[in-house]
């Protein structure tokens, strides 16, 4: 990361801080990071940040694609269906309070938890409309998409007319959070 980077970096993280959590500067945040993030939701965060167009692999397609395949599994012989959100916010927080800290930022973590919503609501509209690609036949589409104010990942069915418990007809959806507490 070049100086010029690293001082728009630091600026951004002040702004953050001061209270102004501005989308296009999270965006351009999340991006720069990317690179020199390991793994962690955050990175898989910044990976939809920058790949809205079609995400085949990370922690929230492979959270998506289990849970499409316990839905079907439960659909065709009955058992049990747990929805949970892919991420945690407080990890994502910490994550990135973390992350600034080693490549030497000047952060102050009380201050990031206290814009917590203003972040998780650019973040959220940052990643409306990204689109993750599933491999399960039973599936049409899924993606990301702000519904009820939330933002949710959606599974769109290409039907399930044969499964015993549950009938899912062409072209119905279900919906559940990206991110939990």
């Amino acid at each position: 990361m070049n100086s010029a980077s690293r001082e728009d970096i630091q600026q951004i993280v002040d702004s953050i801080q001061q209270g102004r959590v501005v989308r296009k500067d999270l965006r351009v945040l999340l991006i720069e990071l990317r690179s020199s993030l390991r793994s962690g939701a955050l990175k898989d965060i910044a990976n939809f940040v920058a790949h809205p167009e079609g995400r085949d692999k990370g922690q929230g397609q492979q959270h998506l694609e289990a849970f499409v395949e316990n839905f079907v599994s439960v659909a065709e012989s009955s058992g049990k269906l747990v929805v949970s959100p892919a991420y945690s916010r407080a990890q994502i927080l910490a994550e990135l309070t973390t992350h600034l800290t080693v490549q030497g930022f000047k952060v102050d973590a009380s201050l990031l938890a206290a814009m917590e919503m203003g972040i998780f609501k650019a973040i959220e509209e940052i990643m409306d409309g990204a689109l993750v690609i599933l491999k399960n036949k039973y599936v049409t589409a899924a993606g990301i998409t702000v519904l009820g104010g939330r933002l949710v990942f959606i599974v769109q069915f290409k039907g399930l007319a044969s499964g015993p418990v549950i009938k899912v007809p062409e072209g119905a959806e279900l919906a559940f959070d990206v991110f939990g507490p």
